[in-house]
Formats: structure tokens, sequence, C-alpha cells
């Protein structure tokens, strides 16, 4: 199949959802010859509602970092299985503060 079609981003949230998503594009992928990038985005928290400001947190950062370090070590499991299948696969973790759709273009 001739396509223009080179990469294919996919957001991953470590739902069951998601691993449908992830298989899905593996699929496509191996069709279209693509290389496969999984995109997981860290939430702040207080910023999406989930704690109020009232709420004691130690160190925003230091969680943040922390929740960001899990997500790599997650998508580093599922790049391995995706690389295991012949697939070229990379991941990148990002901030919902940051400009996610800038890295779509």
């Amino acid at each position: 199949m001739n396509t223009n079609i080179r990469s294919i981003l996919v957001p991953v949230d470590f739902s069951l959802y998601s691993d449908h998503a992830v298989a899905y594009a593996a699929r496509l992928a191996r069709k279209l010859d693509a290389s496969i990038e999984l995109l997981h985005v860290v939430a702040n928290p207080v910023i999406a509602g989930a704690w109020g400001t009232e709420i004691y947190v130690p160190d925003l950062t230091e969680l943040l970092e922390s929740v960001a370090t899990e997500a790599q070590t997650r998508l580093a499991v599922t790049i391995a299985g995706l690389r295991g299948q012949g697939l070229a696969a990379s991941s990148v973790v990002r901030s919902a503060s940051e400009d996610v759709t800038a890295y779509c273009w």
C-alpha cells in the first residue's frame, strides 16, 4: 500500500482503550510501513481540577516528575513490545502545560 503516512501518533493514557489503540496502530504501521510514536501527557492535578488549592501538596514539582518517570517506564515496556514485532517505535512524555499541539506538527 502506497501512502504518504510515515508516522502514526498514538496518545496513550494506559487504559484498556489505549492498549487497543496501540494494537491498531501496530497493525496499521505494518501495512503502511510507518513508525509509531506514543505520546503521554501528564496533567497537573491542580490545573485539571482533581485537587483544589486548599489541599496541601508538599512538592508538586516532585510529584509531577515522579508521574512522568512512571509514564516513561510504562511506555518503555510498550515500545519494547512494538520493536519486538519489528516495528519502529518511540515515545514522548509531555506536561499538559506544554504546547502539545505544536509537537504534533
